[in-house]
């Protein structure tokens, strides 16, 4: 993330995979992770990173609401609710 006004950027999460989606809320950060099948979270304030799904088929085209992840798998709809 980098502050709106410019500036440097904070890294937030390292060594991901490439060619995946990312979604933001306010509040935290998700994203897929297609070579390794997860999907992740992580605050917009960083910290540790949460793997929200694992084992999932290419997971692609992430979005978010108040209570679910939304994303795509293996030519399937997923929704996973983190806790």
């Amino acid at each position: 993330k980098a502050p709106a006004s410019g500036g440097t950027p904070t890294v937030l999460a390292s060594q991901q995979d490439v060619g995946g989606s990312i979604a933001a809320d306010g509040m935290y950060v998700y994203w897929t992770n297609p070579r390794s099948g997860t999907v992740n979270v992580v605050s917009t304030y960083g910290g540790t990173v949460v793997t929200a799904a694992s084992g999932q088929r290419a997971p692609r085209n992430i979005v978010v609401d108040i209570d679910s992840i939304y994303f795509t798998a293996g030519g399937s709809v997923m929704r996973v609710t983190p806790k």
